[in-house]
C-alpha cells in the first residue's frame, strides 16, 4: 500500500505542484477540426481524461507552423485565431483540477505537405525533404516562440517541445 500512497501524493515539479503523480502523456488522436481548431470531440475527450483524477495532461501535437503539420486533423497555434479554442481546451482540463500542458511541434520531413523541410536532404521512404536554409531555421525557431506565446495566452500551464522521431 506504500506505493499507492506515493502515487497519490502531491509532487512538486519546477514551479508547479501536481496533485498526484499520475500524468497523461500526449497521444495524437487526430480529433482537431480540418482547419486546426479545437473540435467538440476533442473537448469531450479531454474532459473525460481530466475528470479521471489525473494530475497533469499534455495535449497532443500542436503545429507551430502551417507547413509543419503532421496531419490535416492537427491542432494549430500559428495564429491568434486559435486562441479561443485553445483557451476552451485549457479551461476544460483545469475545471477538474488538472495541470494543462501543450505539446508543440513541427513535423519537418514528416509534414503533411508536398514540400517538406529538414536539417538535411536525407531521403525518408519515398520523400527527400528540402534541406533547411538559414532563413528556414530562423522562421521555424520564431514559429516555436510565437506558438509558445499563443499557448501561454490561451491559459496553458506549460509547454512541451516534441523534437523526437525526426521532427524539428
Amino acid at each position: 500500500m506504500k506505493h499507492l500512497s506515493i502515487l497519490s501524493s502531491p509532487c512538486p515539479v519546477g514551479g508547479i505542484t501536481l496533485k498526484n503523480r499520475i500524468t497523461m502523456a500526449p497521444l495524437f488522436l487526430g480529433y482537431a477540426n480540418p482547419d486546426g481548431t479545437v473540435s467538440q470531440l476533442m473537448l469531450d475527450h479531454y474532459l473525460r481524461m481530466a475528470s479521471s483524477g489525473v494530475a497533469m495532461i499534455v495535449v497532443e501535437n500542436i503545429a507551430v507552423d502551417p507547413f509543419g503539420r503532421g496531419s490535416p486533423f492537427m491542432l494549430r497555434a500559428d495564429h491568434d485565431r486559435y486562441i479561443p479554442g485553445l483557451s476552451e481546451l485549457a479551461r476544460t482540463i483545469k475545471e477538474h483540477d488538472a495541470i494543462a500542458f501543450a505539446q508543440i511541434n513541427h513535423a519537418g520531413r514528416y509534414a503533411y505537405m508536398s514540400e517538406r523541410i529538414a536539417p538535411s536532404a536525407v531521403k525518408t521512404g519515398d520523400i527527400t525533404p528540402k534541406e533547411m536554409s538559414g532563413q528556414d531555421m530562423v522562421r521555424v525557431v520564431n514559429a516555436f516562440a510565437d506558438a509558445a506565446l499563443t499557448i501561454k495566452t490561451a491559459g496553458f500551464d506549460g509547454i512541451e517541445i516534441h523534437g523526437g522521431t525526426g521532427y524539428l
